[in-house]
């Protein structure tokens, strides 16, 4: 991904593909896994935070160097996503300090 946002060849439509793909694996990583038994709901939480955190900074890392302002997209993608829906069900449950926070210069979404 890194190497998307510093080629000038690589337009938007690539980038927002490869954001796309990238969101899905994590997605079908996170569906099949939480179930397994070898992954307790801690291991889980973490995983999605640290993914989600990489992409985030490859998106604000891809705005800042191309003027664009992805994040909103970026939010309303992971939105509809399933590892999402399981990380806020996961977290609004049980006492976590780990939360998902989409920080821009507009505030806090």
């Amino acid at each position: 991904m890194k190497d998307f946002v510093k080629d000038y060849h690589v337009d938007f439509e690539f980038f927002k593909n490869a954001i796309n793909i990238e969101v899905k694996k994590l997605n079908a990583f996170v569906l099949t896994m939480k179930s397994h038994p070898k992954f307790t709901r801690k291991d889980m939480l973490l995983y999605i935070l640290y993914n989600y955190i990489g992409l985030f900074k490859i998106i604000k890392k891809y705005d800042k160097l191309r003027n664009k302002n992805m994040r909103l997209y970026f939010f309303d993608l992971i939105s509809k996503e399933g590892f999402y829906r399981y990380f806020i069900d996961s977290t609004r449950r049980f006492t976590s300090d780990i939360r998902l926070i989409v920080l821009s210069l507009e505030g806090v979404i």
